[in-house]
C-alpha cells in the first residue's frame, strides 16, 4: 500500500532531479559554446565528451561549495 508519505517522498525527489537536470543543462551551453569558439578536440578513446563532463563538474563544485560553507557563499544555487 502506497501511503501519502511515501508519495510525497517521491515527488520530492522527482522535483530536485529536475531541477538538477535544468541546472546541468543550463551549464552545459555556455561550456558548450566556449568548447566549440576554442575548437576544442577530445582524445579519440573518451566515452564521455569534455562538453558533457565540464558541466556536471561545475555543478558537483557548486554543490559541494554550498555544502561546504553556506556563509561564504551565498549566491550558489
Amino acid at each position: 500500500m502506497v501511503t501519502r508519505k511515501n508519495t510525497a517522498t517521491k515527488d520530492k525527489s522527482r522535483v530536485a532531479a529536475r531541477k538538477m537536470n535544468d541546472e546541468i543543462i543550463a551549464i552545459y551551453c555556455p561550456c558548450d559554446d566556449i568548447l566549440r569558439a576554442m575548437n576544442h578536440q577530445g582524445a579519440i578513446q573518451q566515452q564521455m565528451s569534455d562538453k558533457e563532463m565540464l558541466p556536471i563538474s561545475i555543478r558537483l563544485l557548486l554543490f559541494y561549495l554550498k555544502r561546504k560553507d553556506q556563509k561564504s557563499f551565498p549566491i550558489f544555487p
